[in-house]
């Protein structure tokens, strides 16, 4: 079990550097924007509704007011499922981190649910050169802060009923 987290944690800091070092990333996918009190917005790969193409890297990074967190919800994905997310990935920093290093990696089909730590939030789209193409649409809204006592109960990266 050790050995195997060992490695799982290997992989998500080579996808991290592999972000941090990417030649891929394109001035036309790197996204900034603030979100005000009460606003949603929605984020897409390129292309959407079509797949994106193979080979690239886009970067979404979004900051809410002051006394807000950042949610991030996606319902919509549809990535290549590989074994460690080795192929398709989206990375999301829960601390904002504009490199990723913290980031938590995700692909398949899956929902996503990730609340800021603070007033900041990442997120990356990193494809493999080939990627037979996928697709993910999410919203991003601020709500206000909560006590820590009770982001503690599950986190920043709850999927659990009682956090809305």
């Amino acid at each position: 079990m050790r050995m195997m987290t060992t490695a799982l944690l290997l992989i998500i800091k080579l996808t991290v550097i592999q972000f941090a070092n990417s030649h891929h990333l394109n001035s036309n996918c790197d996204f900034y924007e603030k979100i005000n009190i009460g606003q949603k917005t929605v984020i897409s790969n390129p292309a959407w509704p079509s797949p994106y193409s193979p080979g690239g890297t886009c970067r979404w990074i979004f900051d809410c007011h002051t006394g807000y967190i950042c949610r991030l919800r996606c319902r919509e994905i549809g990535l290549p499922a590989t074994p460690n997310c080795y192929m398709d990935k989206l990375l999301v920093s829960a601390t904002g981190s504009s490199q990723l290093r913290d980031a938590r990696v995700y692909c398949g089909q899956t929902n996503i649910n990730v609340r800021s730590i603070e007033t900041r939030l990442s997120i990356a789209l990193i494809t493999s050169r080939f990627s037979p193409g996928g697709r993910f649409r999410c919203t991003v809204r601020s709500e206000q802060w909560a006590h820590p006592w009770y982001r503690a109960r599950c986190g920043p990266y709850c999927d659990q009923s009682y956090v809305h």
